[in-house]
């Protein structure tokens, strides 16, 4: 099977393939296959009808992304490759869509939150006076829940 998806411009082409391809050298090792890059067309020849349907959802968040002028990086495409195989493209296309600023650092810069468990915390947050928060290292737990006080106490709420 062939998969053949056109990207719209020179931009979304660059930030998809990533800094020297790294974003496609990611789809490749996962699944195991050849993913060319030509001008603004991704070709992708695989044996695995799985694997091809996986790789189109894939590119189509991708492509809404980079539309949407977010900084593609290789920890995404994996992110990204897990929100397709659990068939929640339109929920996390939505989320991206509609996402609200939490807060804005020093440089006024907004902050959100970049996966879906990310914005349930936060809708926990907004909720609930007292929230008990597991999870692996790095994941964002601190840096959310600081970024809502401290937005909390700059409106003059807490």
């Amino acid at each position: 099977m062939k998969l053949s998806i056109s990207i719209n411009n020179v931009i979304d082409a660059k930030n998809i393939s990533g800094a020297h391809n790294s974003n496609i050298k990611a789809l490749e090792d996962y699944f195991k296959t050849d993913i060319a890059l030509n001008g603004n067309n991704v070709l992708v020849n695989s044996d695995d009808e799985y694997t091809i349907n996986i790789l189109e959802s894939t590119f189509r968040i991708l492509l809404r992304m980079s539309e949407l002028s977010f900084k593609i990086t290789p920890r995404d495409i994996l992110y990204i490759i897990s929100i397709a195989e659990n068939n929640k493209e339109q929920l996390y296309i939505n989320f991206i869509e509609e996402r609200k600023p939490i807060c804005h650092n020093v440089y006024n810069k907004p902050i959100y939150a970049k996966t879906l468990k990310q914005d349930e915390y936060i809708k926990c947050i907004y909720k609930k006076d007292l929230i008990f928060s597991i999870g692996a290292a790095g994941t964002g737990k601190t840096y959310l829940a600081v970024c809502y006080a401290v937005s909390e106490l700059k409106k003059g709420h807490i």
